[in-house]
């Protein structure tokens, strides 16, 4: 699972990650070292793979590790994105689908 944490103070920077685990579990592991209230904006299916694409995508957002500035791109792609609580199965969206959403912000 893929998801997307944002720091509830400002900048607001927004961590995309990927967890095999809860994403809630992972969530509260993170908390700990962060002084920042850490907020679940949305989440995805997929992997690793996946993970580092997205990390591509908004590579000029890039901060450190897997943090990056909100820009408008990055926001309104949470935005396209399944808001936390995820469905219990993959959404059906369609590839086709995923792949407009994901050109709107290639750079």
């Amino acid at each position: 699972m893929i998801y997307f944490l944002q720091e509830q103070r400002p900048p607001g920077f927004i961590k995309i990650g990927f967890t095999d685990r809860d994403v809630p579990e992972r969530v509260a592991e993170l908390q700990v070292g962060n002084p920042s209230l850490l907020v679940i904006l949305c989440v995805q299916f997929g992997d690793e793979k996946r993970e580092q694409d997205l990390h591509e995508l908004f590579a000029a957002d890039y901060v450190r590790g897997d943090w990056f500035r909100p820009s408008p791109d990055l926001v309104d792609f949470c935005k396209d994105l399944p808001p936390w609580p995820v469905p219990l199965k993959p959404p059906t969206m369609p590839s086709e689908e995923y792949a407009a959403i994901l050109e709107r912000y290639q750079r």
